[in-house]
């Protein structure tokens, strides 16, 4: 990496760190989510400097192919409020794009997340009903870590299982512990709701 792109990358790891709380009470959760964060920019700024320009018609700017499949595309595209991300259609004989989809910029790595969620579904690599939402993911991570907390008999293949599902869940998530808080936080205002009424108690 030489130092121009190394100044590209640690201007967008910037401004996705800005979007995100890295103060949180919680030091080890808030330090995976910035080692998360720092990852996932890392993989699209790599891509970006080594993605050749996307030509079409009537296309100007600078945007970067960074994915092609049946005449579906991914694109990239270097803002100042960092990188935005396209999915498009080719027509008229794969010369001109057609019912972009926009991601970001202002989403951070979340953003990265969904343009590439968003390019393969629609090119047919993987059908959507094959795929999670990181909410869907957040609740089964939460229900995984529940039982391996708990005191329920498990068998020893069941706990490898399930912790390795985790740590994939992990992985695929890169804004995990923002979904688990999000659900956590639904959660205890469900249960103010439910008893807060009946005995004072309140548990959030």
């Amino acid at each position: 990496m030489d130092t121009e792109e190394r100044n590209r990358y640690f201007k967008e790891l910037t401004l996705s760190l800005r979007r995100e709380d890295a103060a949180d009470g919680h030091r080890s959760a808030a330090l995976d989510q910035v080692i998360s964060i720092a990852k996932t920019t890392a993989e699209y700024m790599s891509q970006m400097e080594s993605a050749p320009q996307l030509t079409a018609s009537g296309l100007t700017g600078d945007y970067r192919l960074l994915a092609d499949f049946n005449s579906v595309v991914l694109a990239g595209h270097p803002t100042q409020y960092g990188v935005q991300f396209i999915t498009w259609e080719r027509v008229q004989e794969r010369t001109g794009l057609n019912q972009g989809d926009y991601h970001g910029p202002l989403g951070g790595v979340d953003c990265y997340a969904t343009a590439k969620q968003d390019f393969v579904t629609r090119s047919g690599l993987v059908s959507r009903s094959a795929l999670f939402t990181p909410d869907q993911l957040a609740e089964m991570y939460r229900c995984i870590c529940d039982t391996l907390a708990s005191n329920y008999p498990i068998t020893d293949e069941r706990q490898k299982c399930l912790e390795s599902t985790a740590e994939q869940i992990e992985t695929a998530v890169p804004d995990l512990v923002k979904w688990v808080a999000i659900s956590t936080d639904r959660e205890l205002k469900f249960a103010d709701k439910m008893f807060a009424k009946n005995n004072g108690i309140q548990f959030s």
